[in-house]
């Protein structure tokens, strides 16, 4: 039978190891190192008498399909907004011949189970636990919380399903420092360094679709298990049953081993956190004074001046390939920002587009024939024939989007730019995506 090892190191007062074992039906993905991360955090937590640090220091193997995803910065944002962590830290490793602290481990017990007949999985156990000083905690996880389902509930790709809480994380792959904070508004997100050589971190990036996220714990679905297949597990009782002959198969390692089989094929549904997946700094009424002093100092301030540039991460594949960097040149067209222009409060038009008819980089502004919604914010568009100004100038800092043109049909914006000005739109100005004007 297969097995799934998760290695944790905790660096706290007195250095643990803790290693959790799972079996086949337990999927290797971001739902086991999130489960992982939980469940670590509660065993620190009650051995330190509900009290943990301000302060969580991750580091993960530099692995995209399970730590270096949305669903492990969700995750962890969602710590931040219910105040369990002032701040976190998470960092990789560059990408090459370099080890994660936990790789030592991982080595030791490899060579713990070499050359061994291991008939039991708490045989298993053992061996690991002997394997390495200090000695390990071994936990065996045979349910993990599904974290995945209750933020992507439609399990889309790219989490653009009507009930999905988080937005896709493109471009996530490069940077390898991530700081999880507040903003001056409280909404929990997180900055991105490329690398430690970095002099400063980049703007938010906010996983959550909402503020506050819509989070509740309580919805959590139950085990993310595998439904293992017939054939395998005809495949696996072939194999006991192969091996019934030797001596050492006795009575009681039988009876383990079809228990260890019953649950792979029929594996618990019910969701297991300690406590509701609750932190002790959660509970106001045990810890009022602990949480009036950690909510005091909550925020994460942004630096007052301008950041070098926005953020590493995007909210679409699209977003990233064709905002990264918008160039703008006469002819081409443009989301402008208007709420500045408003004659009035019932003038709430968040934007206008127009046409760009000339450039002035000495005053960093651009002049621009204005088109007209006829059907409301994202309707169709014509270009603009009522009262006050048909052009006007526009500073490069108001400009939200520039897109070569409208649909073929009824002149409508495409989708893909309407994701893109409602993603700018919601920024503050000095975090939008920079304007390079032609030379």
């Amino acid at each position: 039978m297969h097995h799934e090892l998760v290695g944790v190191i905790d660096h706290g007062p007195e250095r643990q190891v803790i290693v959790y074992d799972a079996m086949e039906h337990v999927p290797h993905n971001p739902n086991m190192v999130i489960d992982g991360v939980q469940r670590t955090l509660k065993y620190l937590e009650l051995q330190n008498n509900g009290v943990l640090p301000d302060i969580l220091f991750l580091q993960f193997d530099n692995c995209l399909r399970e730590n270096k995803n949305a669903y492990v910065c969700s995750y962890l944002a969602n710590l931040i907004e219910r105040g369990v962590f002032k701040c976190i830290y998470m960092s990789f490793l560059p990408v090459g011949h370099t080890h994660d602290i936990c790789d030592q481990v991982n080595s030791r017990l490899s060579v713990a189970c070499k050359h061994q007949d291991i008939l039991l999985r708490d045989t298993l156990c053992d061996l690991m636990a002997g394997a390495y000083d200090p000695t390990p905690t071994v936990v065996k996880m045979d349910a993990i919380a599904d974290w995945k389902l209750l933020v992507n509930p439609e399990a889309e790709p790219h989490f653009a399903g009507s009930r999905s809480l988080i937005h896709e994380h493109s471009g996530i792959l490069n940077p390898l420092l991530f700081k999880f904070g507040k903003n001056r508004a409280g909404r929990a997100g997180f900055q991105t360094k490329l690398t430690v050589d970095d002099e400063n971190w980049s703007t938010f990036f906010y996983p959550f679709r909402n503020h506050p996220s819509g989070v509740d714990l309580g919805n959590i679905p139950g085990n993310d298990a595998y439904e293992i297949g017939e054939e395998r597990m005809a495949q696996v009782e072939d194999h006991v049953r192969a091996s019934e002959w030797r001596a050492s198969m006795t009575e009681e390692v039988m009876v383990s081993l079809m228990d260890d089989i019953k649950l792979i094929g029929n594996p618990p549904m019910e969701f297991n956190w300690l406590d509701g997946g609750k932190f002790a700094k959660e509970n106001k009424e045990e810890y009022p004074q602990l949480l009036e002093e950690h909510e005091n100092d909550l925020q994460i301030e942004e630096e007052e001046k301008a950041l070098l540039r926005p953020t590493h991460i995007f909210t679409s594949h699209y977003q990233k390939n064709k905002y990264e960097q918008q160039y703008l040149r006469v002819g081409l067209f443009v989301a402008v920002d208007v709420t500045d222009r408003h004659q009035s409060e019932s003038d709430v038009q968040r934007f206008f587009t127009g046409q760009v008819t000339s450039v002035d980089n000495a005053t960093q502004s651009c002049q621009v024939r204005w088109w007209n919604s006829t059907t409301g914010e994202f309707g169709a568009y014509k270009k603009y024939s009522g009262p006050g100004e048909q052009s006007a100038t526009v500073a490069y800092i108001d400009i939200l989007v520039v897109f070569r043109s409208f649909t073929a049909q009824r002149n409508q914006l495409r989708s893909k730019e309407r994701k893109a000005i409602e993603t700018q739109l919601s920024l503050p100005k000095d975090q939008r995506l920079p304007i390079i004007p032609p030379n």
